[in-house]
């Protein structure tokens, strides 16, 4: 009730003096103490302990997406002590995520799909546009019948299916 309202009206005043400073406004939101109380996320908390507790940590992220989009990772991914290999299939998606990634020498980024088997695959996904709902690109498979479940939540995506060819690994490579 009254601690709900009091913190919406904190969130408001806050985004108020950062609007016009996007840069400014996203290192508020990625705090994870920020987050866990607005969001409710205790995955932020554990991110924020493990990161404080260990000199360096060592992780593999399978769908990095493009590390723009609200991954409760991303802060810390970004930051030194944090090293690992960042796994994405979707080629487009993963243009944005080399370029917001350059230069980060504790970071390796990987332009394939996990699968069970190692080669070329098709990978269903949707095309890129400012028209589609917020999240549509984070949505790709190797499965096409994974993909018809979204066409079915959203139909107007089925012309905007692609298919691309990809590059499989397993986790033995």
């Amino acid at each position: 009730g009254n601690r709900a309202a009091q913190m919406i009206a904190s969130l408001r005043r806050l985004v108020k003096a950062l609007l016009g400073r996007p840069g400014a406004f996203w290192r508020v939101l990625y705090l994870p103490t920020l987050r866990h109380r607005v969001f409710g996320d205790p995955i932020d908390l554990v991110f924020y302990a493990l990161s404080s507790g260990k000199d360096r940590v060592t992780f593999i992220q399978l769908g990095a997406h493009d590390h723009e989009s609200g991954d409760a990772l991303t802060p810390f991914i970004l930051s030194d002590n944090w090293s690992g290999l960042l796994v994405e299939p979707n080629p487009a998606v993963f243009e944005r995520l080399n370029r917001r990634c350059a230069g980060k020498q504790h970071l390796r980024l990987v332009n394939a799909a996990i699968s069970n088997v190692t080669g070329v695959q098709p990978f269903y996904s949707f095309e890129d546009g400012d028209d589609l709902p917020p999240g549509i690109d984070q949505l790709g498979s190797l499965t096409r019948d994974m993909i018809q479940r979204h066409i079915r939540a959203w139909p107007e995506l089925a012309h905007r299916l692609v298919t691309t060819s990809i590059q499989c690994i397993t986790f033995g490579e």
